[in-house]
């Protein structure tokens, strides 16, 4: 979870392009929308990870999510995902649904590397 490059390389669509990763860093395209680079801005192993924008995103925002890790039994947790995203409230009210739907996509990752799947 707290390893980028665990999950491996996303294939090219018609939406996300160009999708690499590394230890610390995640980066794509979103067609016809912008650039993105996630960077593990912090980590504390079985308690939370932070990840945030590496730049400012089209429109002039940036986010951090946190997802933090509630121990619930030997192998088992709860997941809550937290997110701050800051910008022109226009451009962030136009970009609601893409954001929601990009945490989304976040959090169906999480749980396939979770449950050990591969992208």
């Amino acid at each position: 979870m707290s390893d980028f490059s665990h999950f491996g390389a996303m294939p090219n669509n018609d939406k996300i392009q160009n999708f690499k990763c590394t230890y610390d860093t995640c980066s794509f395209n979103v067609s016809g929308m912008a650039d993105v680079e996630l960077i593990i801005k912090e980590r504390k192993p079985f308690e939370y990870i932070t990840i945030g924008s590496g730049k400012e995103i089209m429109g002039g925002f940036n986010f951090l999510v946190n997802l933090l890790f509630e121990k619930t039994g030997e192998r088992t947790c709860n997941l809550t995902a937290e997110a701050n995203v800051e910008g022109n409230a226009i451009t962030l009210m136009m970009l609601k649904k893409q954001l929601q739907k990009g945490l989304d996509s976040l959090m169906e990752g999480v749980q396939k590397a979770i449950n050990g799947q591969v992208f």
